[in-house]
């Protein structure tokens, strides 16, 4: 089981000026790949979801074993294939969105503790 940890920081007039600008520019990119999905966000995935649900009901409701569940559970393989495939889109276009917004996009990993450290 997974739990949650809250954790309240007190830094200093020093690390709290690092802090800013390490997760200023973290905040900014993130707040420009939701303004850029939330306005992008294509109807054939919302679609796609929606059958996808359909068909899983649609399965639930054949008895094991017989031919009509076969051929639900077919259909509900080719429906989970399309989303796949509809999400996968959709984060491309996004991506590549992003890279020709902007002259360059780097991604880093930060060691908050390296980042204390070495100031």
């Amino acid at each position: 089981m997974k739990r949650a940890t809250k954790v309240r920081l007190y830094p200093t007039d020093e690390h709290a000026a690092c802090l800013k600008v390490q997760f200023g520019a973290v905040r900014f990119a993130y707040n420009k790949a939701l303004h850029i999905s939330r306005h992008a966000y294509p109807r054939h995935v919302i679609n796609a979801s929606r059958n996808l649900r359909r068909k899983q009901k649609a399965l639930c409701r054949r008895q094991r074993g017989s031919a009509n569940r076969r051929k639900a559970r077919l259909m509900l393989g080719a429906v989970h294939e399309r989303v796949a495939n509809a999400r996968a889109d959709v984060q491309h276009t996004l991506s590549r969105a992003m890279v020709d917004e902007n002259q360059a996009v780097i991604v880093e990993t930060l060691n908050a503790e390296l980042t204390m450290t070495a100031i």
